[in-house]
């Protein structure tokens, strides 16, 4: 059986590609389809799996700005090989299409945040322009109505938690079982709780550390983040005022 594993992109290491590692494991044969590769920010074991990347490739430092683009993307892929195919998802990857007698199961992060349930929060920045929020409504409403068909087309969903299970369903009408992502328990021991609570994320709006932040200031309890991203800088000045 012939198994090809796509994921939305391949851009940096974080949560979903340490998933996508731990696939690869367990499916050493398979391959790997992308929209976008960076070989110098991702690991040999995972490079040397991939054997397609999509026609956006040279795009690939302006990626968040072709979502629009990504559907006929991934439906150019040709999978007329494969009779598993494995969709990576939290970005736009189960929108491929296989052949009839092919198997494609979704294994989800979760439905698109910018699409579904954060649109509006993605939708109402206040430091939106005010052209890109017009054009904002007809996209994503294209984009949303290509999301929900594309879910049509996926045999199976496995979500990685029940609150994502929940997602699915509310965004897709499908039910989902739910198989946690791998941990690697023995790097992780007990010790005595010490006075304080503890963020660990990549520092991105989505993840809403600010609100985080701003909770446990209200409360007077302390906090610490381990993190970088566009939000460091912003986070910093919230934590000393």
């Amino acid at each position: 059986m012939k198994t090809a594993i796509i994921h939305y992109w391949l851009i940096n290491m974080r949560g979903g590609e340490k998933v996508l590692n731990a696939l690869l494991q367990l499916l050493p044969h398979a391959d790997v389809f992308t929209l976008f590769h960076d070989p110098e920010k991702i690991p040999a074991a995972i490079n040397r799996r991939v054997v397609k990347t999509s026609y956006l490739q040279p795009l690939r430092k302006h990626h968040r700005k072709l979502l629009p683009l990504m559907p006929m993307a991934l439906e150019s892929f040709d999978l007329s090989e494969y009779d598993l195919v494995i969709s990576s998802e939290s970005g736009p990857a189960k929108g491929v299409i296989v052949k009839s007698s092919a198997r494609h199961v979704c294994y989800c992060h979760t439905p698109m945040r910018y699409l579904w349930e954060l649109y509006p929060e993605y939708r109402n920045r206040p430091t939106l322009p005010g052209w890109q929020r017009a054009l904002m409504d007809p996209l994503s409403h294209y984009l949303r109505m290509w999301d929900y068909a594309s879910a049509a087309r996926v045999d199976e969903f496995i979500a990685n938690s029940d609150n994502v299970r929940r997602r699915i369903h509310r965004a897709y009408r499908r039910d989902a079982s739910v198989i946690h992502p791998p941990v690697e328990v023995e790097t992780f021991w007990n010790e005595v709780p010490e006075d304080y609570h503890l963020v660990v994320s990549e520092l991105v709006p989505y993840k809403r550390v600010d609100a985080a932040v701003r909770v446990f200031a209200q409360r007077g309890q302390r906090l610490k983040i381990v993190g970088d991203g566009p939000e460091y800088k912003r986070l910093r000045a919230m934590a000393s005022a």
